[in-house]
């Protein structure tokens, strides 16, 4: 199950990332540092996330959830 939240995690990561970069650059065309300013916000919530994801992926279990 984690593994599955881990993956949406990415993937909603992913897609912020791709969206949000277009739409900063292709629709309401900010100039010079306004245009770094938000694509380094957006990277940065982006990172966020797909590092949740992937600890959610990675954590192992202790041996008394394990039995």
């Amino acid at each position: 199950m984690r593994t599955i939240f881990g993956l949406i995690f990415i993937a909603v990561a992913a897609t912020l990332l791709v969206n949000g970069a277009k739409s900063i650059a292709f629709v309401n065309h900010p100039g010079g540092w306004e245009l770094v300013g938000e694509l380094v916000g957006v990277s940065f919530i982006s990172l966020v996330l797909a590092s949740i994801g992937l600890k959610w992926i990675a954590v192992k279990k202790s041996p008394e959830q394990a039995a």
